[in-house]
């Protein structure tokens, strides 16, 4: 005979004044934006920690976060609201990158001393961090490996325990070449578990972005950060103190990668932005670049852009779900937020059919899944836009862009240019397009492209945002890439 079912806790009615008080200590301690939207799920979680926990109500669970008795329930807390999930080499241009052009350059640089020291911010559960460490070990003879250390550092005590076993499944690992995986892993029955030469070189420790201190003994003079995704939805003013925190970490000559969507345009004193061939890189001055590394893999050439190409639409962040909080509602709630690791931020759910959704709402989902590169999701509600609506300029742009994020780019042509067709003075389509034009070696379009772009931009304030970015700055790249081409 079965045992019965454990029972599952209830929840309470969240009011909007309680609401508001837990908003206000997640954004103080994590700097995480909750809305209305999140209420219902913010109440499944809290409802399974005051079981947890014993606690006869909201506020006294409340006061018990204010403590310090409860610094540990808030990290709890936290861990439940943000979950993280990554994937191995997420942004295969980053990573191919680093090593092809990156440790190639500095350890020309430095007269061929081999010692590099990198931060994964926002590790998650680590593959981030060994992605990076492979890059820099593959870069050299096995037989004379460097002096390599990676820290990874997150908010979540359940990943950094997952990160620091190293210990993945046949899926996790799906994407880390087959020569790779035999040098840096072992199998150990259905997982693979990370090898000595692999786990010696990386740590893995807390570190709140928000509140706790950096630089620090070990978070300073770095060559290479990995902050991807983890900025996006944060407050401005959050975001560029993290920045202008991050930067201070690098040595000079140092490089920063940030998510597809993340912008340093706001940040003063910002590091300039390198062309890494499909993908971008943020440059910390003190050595110049631009010059070509000491392998053939081409110029670092500096200039900013909003786009990035090169990676893989699937593996994306993963929301809070009731289910991972034990928690049985009728119907799903809408997710919390994405984990620290890859993008804290809120997250739609796909949400009821189109009929009974706002397209406006559609559009807000599509947008986040097109910045976490999340393309299935992103596709769908894209295509639910256009069979309600066929004549949504924004659902075609956004096509646009998560199809030359995928490389099909003649599908993006296509949209962008049905995007134009809708609205000839969107300049932000314009400019995509052109940058596509110049990636596949059409020049002459791709030099009218910019230049009609840049003339659109000039009739915006220069302040006011495009996209990511400020028109004036959009605008400068375009005129940029005018003079490059008339050049070339």
């Amino acid at each position: 005979m079965a045992e019965p079912r454990t029972s599952r806790p209830t929840s309470p009615h969240l009011a909007r004044e309680e609401f508001g008080r837990f908003q206000a200590l997640i954004l103080d301690r994590y700097g995480l934006t909750l809305d209305e939207r999140h209420r219902r799920a913010l109440r499944a979680t809290l409802a399974a920690r005051l079981a947890a926990t014993g606690r006869p109500g909201y506020a006294s669970y409340h006061d018990l976060l204010l403590t310090s008795r409860g610094e540990g329930e808030l990290r709890r807390l936290i861990e439940a609201v943000a979950i993280g999930e990554t994937s191995f080499f997420r942004t295969p241009v980053h990573f191919e990158a680093l090593r092809t052009r990156i440790i190639p350059e500095l350890l020309a640089r430095r007269g061929g001393v081999a010692t590099f020291r990198l931060w994964s911010a926002g590790c998650a559960t680590g593959e981030e961090a060994y992605s990076a460490a492979i890059s820099v070990l593959a870069a050299f003879p096995a037989d004379r490996p460097p002096v390599l250390q990676v820290i990874g550092t997150d908010v979540s005590e359940r990943a950094l325990a997952a990160a620091a076993a190293g210990r993945y499944s046949p899926r996790a690992v799906r994407d880390i070449p087959r020569d790779w995986l035999a040098r840096y892993f072992a199998r150990d029955g259905a997982h693979f578990v990370v090898r000595p030469e692999l786990r010696r070189v990386a740590s893995f420790r807390y570190l709140n972005l928000v509140r706790d201190p950096y630089p620090a003994e070990d978070l300073t003079q770095l060559d290479v950060i990995f902050c991807e995704n983890v900025l996006i939805y944060f407050q401005p003013e959050t975001s560029r103190r993290i920045i202008q925190r991050l930067a201070a970490c690098l040595r000079p000559g140092g490089y920063l990668f940030l998510g597809y969507s993340e912008t340093l345009w706001k940040i003063a004193d910002a590091p300039e932005v390198v062309d890494l061939g499909g993908g971008y890189a943020y440059h910390k001055p003190g050595l110049a670049a631009g010059r070509r590394s000491p392998r053939g893999g081409g110029a670092l050439t500096p200039y900013p852009s909003p786009t990035g190409r090169g990676a893989r639409g699937e593996g994306g962040p993963v929301v809070a779900r009731e289910d991972q909080v034990a928690v049985e509602e009728p119907s799903p709630p809408t997710p919390l937020l994405v984990g620290e690791g890859r993008g804290v931020r809120a997250a739609p759910s796909p949400g009821p059919p189109v009929a009974a959704e706002g397209i406006a709402t559609r559009l807000l989902a599509a947008r986040e899944y097109v910045n976490r590169m999340d393309g299935d999701r992103a596709r769908r509600e894209l295509t639910a836009i256009l069979e309600l609506d066929p004549l949504q300029t924004e659902a075609y742009l956004l096509l646009g862009i998560l199809d030359a994020q995928s490389g099909q780019t003649e599908a993006a042509i296509d949209a962008l240019r049905r995007a134009l067709y809708l609205d000839p003075h969107l300049a932000l389509a314009q400019f995509h397009l052109a940058d596509i034009q110049r990636r596949g070696g059409d020049l002459a379009a791709s030099a009218r492209g910019y230049a009609q772009a840049a003339e659109l931009l000039a009739a915006v304030p220069e302040d006011q945002l495009v996209g990511e970015f400020s028109a004036g700055l959009l605008r400068r790249v375009c005129l940029e890439h005018v003079a490059r081409l008339g050049r070339e």
